[in-house]
């Protein structure tokens, strides 16, 4: 068993000696395709593709492109990304086969919160717990089609009957990432891979950013039943670490003050390169003139 990570740490392939997947990305770490070499090929749309129907871009109503088995052709829209979008993850809202046809389509309630899952004229909802895992998936009609059991670091228990395995594959599990059994099991989150068997990233943080409650490889604050990295770097956490410091410092009684505007640009940039800057605060209204026949 074996991975090969490219130039920026994304998974370029991985195998388990019979099956080899190699992966494409585009220039945000996007993953864009998989391509198995058991012709098992899919390509993924995102939020700003555009597909054929009618030319209107796809958006978050992933469900209106396959509650049937109408496979449309599609088409990629010109990019509308900006460097920020790298720390504005997005998820996959739409699966297809080599010959361009629609296999999934999956409905969000925002980041890595999934919804519904319609294949092949079928509709499938997940449930999702509190800590953003895939719990359960149920028809149309509410009845339980199994599901899975994590340990906090995404491990998956082995099936029993109070959780059946799964009655449909589907990849989207632990904190609703894809999830790979290649290399003894892995997960994409998005940047970098996820190794629940050692609960660890198979690689380091690309921006090298030493969390000093973990490590490089590490989820950020170890904790990832109270913490989330949707983009595999950690920079939500760092970010929302900068504005807490930033809060606490402004806070009375405790507070001083030290920490200014300047110093939170600072803060953001640390987490990552492209990270927009803190809106600036209001000004304060200008203070009223004296009257002319006040005493003075």
């Amino acid at each position: 068993m074996g991975a090969s990570p490219g130039k920026r740490n994304e998974l370029q392939s991985v195998t388990d000696g019979v099956t080899t997947e190699t992966y494409g990305y585009d220039g945000y770490l996007r993953r864009t395709s998989r391509i198995n070499n058991e012709e098992v090929n899919e390509y993924y749309a995102y939020e700003d593709a555009t597909l054929g129907l009618g030319g209107n871009s796809l958006g978050p109503a992933a469900s209106t492109i396959t509650s049937g088995n109408s496979r449309p052709p599609f088409s990629r829209a010109p990019n509308t990304l900006g460097p920020t979008d790298q720390v504005a993850p997005q998820n996959v809202v739409a699966i297809f086969d080599s010959s361009g046809g629609v296999t999934s389509g999956i409905l969000y309630d925002g980041v890595d919160h999934p919804l519904r899952l319609a294949r092949s004229g079928f509709i499938y909802y997940y449930e999702v717990d509190l800590a953003g895992n895939v719990r359960r998936l149920r028809d149309t009609h509410g009845d339980d089609l199994g599901g899975y059991r994590y340990t906090a670091f995404g491990e998956e228990y082995p099936a029993d009957s109070t959780t059946p395995a799964a009655a449909i594959e589907q990849p989207l599990q632990w904190k609703g990432r894809r999830a790979s059994t290649l290399a003894g099991g892995i997960y994409d989150v998005r940047a970098r891979q996820w190794s629940p068997g050692m609960g660890v990233f198979t690689a380091v943080d690309e921006f090298e950013m030493q969390d000093s409650d973990s490590t490089l490889w590490g989820w950020p604050g170890m904790n990832p039943i109270a913490g989330s990295d949707p983009t595999g770097r950690g920079v939500q956490e760092c970010i929302e670490r900068c504005d807490k410091d930033y809060k606490n410092d402004h806070t009375p009684p405790g507070g001083k003050g030290k920490y200014d505007l300047d110093w939170l640009t600072q803060c953001y940039a640390k987490c990552a390169p492209h990270t927009p800057p803190p809106p600036k605060p209001p000004k304060p209204p200008p203070s009223p003139s004296p009257s002319p026949n006040s005493c003075q």
